[in-house]
């Protein structure tokens, strides 16, 4: 589904971008992917050194997100209906 008529929030994300693009220009000397190198060795860095949130983000990056679980336990199934209705065509 669209954002509703007159919904500008997606500018505040393009901002954001501009935003990331001009300091990773900044630190690369004017090279966004000199600039993306260097903090993703700092990233890689925090995790060897045991950085647990910089560890989480390269494991997500290089292997995805894991799936997420949704179970039921003895006391509280999950439980779930399905109803199929047959309507004659017009």
């Amino acid at each position: 589904m669209a954002a509703p008529e007159g919904n500008h929030n997606y500018v505040k994300g393009k901002r954001w971008k501009k935003a990331l693009e001009k300091a990773l220009a900044r630190i690369g000397e004017g090279d966004i992917d000199v600039g993306l190198s260097k903090v993703a060795d700092k990233v890689i860095s925090a995790a060897a050194e045991g950085d647990r949130d910089a560890w989480k983000e390269v494991s997500e990056r290089m292997d995805g997100k894991t799936a997420t679980v949704i179970a039921g336990d003895e006391e509280n199934p999950l439980q779930a209906k399905v109803t199929v209705e047959f309507i004659k065509a017009a």
